[in-house]
């Protein structure tokens, strides 16, 4: 999946990629620690937040949507019932 804004795509692989190795490799074996990628989870967001000014996003209005979204989606129903 690409980055919400183009020019942080090529940020956004290499941490994708960092993070399915530290997953994979680490994680699923015991190791929590999740320094191993947030070098490159830090410039990923400072690209983000780069973007987001330049484009005057706010990250409230995107909470907010995201919000919404959650709170207007209908709850499925269970297929358990007798």
């Amino acid at each position: 999946m690409n980055s919400m804004h183009k020019e942080c795509n090529e940020l956004k692989q290499k941490y994708d990629a960092c993070y399915t190795v530290w997953f994979t490799d680490r994680f699923l074996k015991g190791d929590t620690n999740e320094e191993m990628c947030a070098p490159l989870y830090k410039l990923y967001q400072q690209c983000l937040k780069k973007n987001m000014k330049e484009h005057n996003i706010s990250i409230k209005e995107i909470e907010n949507d995201n919000f919404e979204v959650e709170k207007n989606a209908k709850p499925q129903s269970s297929s358990n019932s007798k």
